[in-house]
């Protein structure tokens, strides 16, 4: 009788590949989608206005 050849099966590694792929993908949406320092309209420095320059310098006239 012929015998029968049985090899061991050799796994395939590409569902680490796609794992990988998923993961970069998903850190790329992450920071350039959800970060709040990347985004053009929130701007980058604050300014800060004296309380003084806010006011009036002289006092509004009253009438009576």
């Amino acid at each position: 009788m012929a015998e029968i050849r049985v090899e061991p099966r050799k796994r395939s590694m590409a569902w680490l590949w796609l794992l990988l792929l998923v993961a970069v993908i998903a850190a790329a949406v992450w920071y350039f989608y959800f970060n709040p320092n990347n985004r053009a309209d929130v701007p980058t420095s604050t300014t800060t206005t004296p309380t003084s320059m806010l006011r009036p310098t002289t006092a509004p006239a009253v009438i009576s």
